[in-house]
């Protein structure tokens, strides 16, 4: 199952599915709610940062590989409005 989380436009988790909150290492979605997308991977910003900034400026990103928990894994991100 694809891991699904849903942020603020400032990277705060406002929701995710069951697969995501696995993959972040976390018991339950309520959690996660409300911290930076980066500190509920464990993972350093910037390269979520820079995911998050290139969908809103063009609506859809994507990264190939991108190195979290242990193992590359390929990300993207929409901008919902």
């Amino acid at each position: 199952q694809e891991g699904v989380v849903i942020t603020d436009p400032s990277g705060r988790v406002i929701a995710a599915n069951r697969a995501f909150v696995e993959f972040a290492g976390d018991t339950d979605e309520p959690a996660l709610k409300g911290r930076l997308l980066a500190e509920a991977l464990g993972v350093a910003p910037a390269p979520i940062d820079a995911l998050l900034r290139a969908a809103r400026l063009q609506g859809l990103a994507q990264a190939g590989g991108l190195p979290l928990r242990g193992r590359p894994v390929d990300v993207s991100a929409a901008l919902l409005t």
